[in-house]
């Protein structure tokens, strides 16, 4: 798995697919880490009543392309007619499992997107040697990811009541996104003992 890139993109889902086809058109530096073995894996269990409800209307009374993708909402958008939904289906309300194997051949038409089972608990705020001695002294079982400017983070800070000063934080999340512990300083010192570092953080 590469170790930087520019924009990070978590889930290899319909979303995230879409969003890594036009970056690898427009040439940027980027990733995708999903959770799973395999792109759209949250579709192998979800729904529960194993239907769509996005719609896969086929037969239009078009030819036109722009038109037909108005009843096609499945589809990602690309520059190949192979990959419509409807070569996988004509269901109407679709299987989930026809999805997942048509996220799994957009994903290989272009490139390997996805870095598979890798799931994202922590980001740090500390450079790449801070946040692996972080890592060391924590005795965290998994790499942490770095983000020292706060670009990732930015979205998810605590202000100051007085200065409205963002304070940086770090969250660890488990593995149904539930957030699991909160810290609000700025920097978490490298020599603090994890359980020091629980303690102060707030209730869930």
């Amino acid at each position: 798995m590469k170790n930087t890139a520019e924009y990070l993109v978590i889930g290899a889902g319909p979303a995230g697919l879409q969003l890594g086809y036009f970056f690898e058109q427009n040439g940027r530096d980027y990733l995708i880490l999903e959770r799973g073995d395999k792109p759209g894996y949250f579709f192998e269990k979800m729904p529960r009543h194993r239907m769509l409800i996005s719609i896969n209307k086929v037969f239009t009374g078009t030819d036109h392309s722009e038109a037909n993708l108005r009843w096609d909402w499945n589809s990602l958008l690309s520059d190949s007619d192979e990959l419509l939904f409807k070569n996988y289906s004509q269901d109407y309300f679709p299987h989930p499992n026809v999805l997942v194997n048509y996220l799994k051949d957009f994903a290989d038409h272009y490139r390997e997107f996805a870095d598979l089972e890798t799931e994202i608990l922590a980001i740090s705020l500390e450079d790449e040697e801070g946040t692996e001695i972080l890592r060391i002294e924590l005795d965290l079982p998994y790499p942490l990811l770095t983000d020292p400017e706060g670009r990732t983070t930015e979205k998810y800070t605590y202000w100051q009541r007085d200065t409205r000063a963002p304070l940086p934080s770090i969250f660890v999340m488990d593995r149904y996104a539930n957030t699991l512990t909160r810290h609000k300083n700025p920097v978490i010192r490298t020599h603090r003992h994890i359980k020091g570092i629980s303690y102060s953080l707030p209730e869930r």
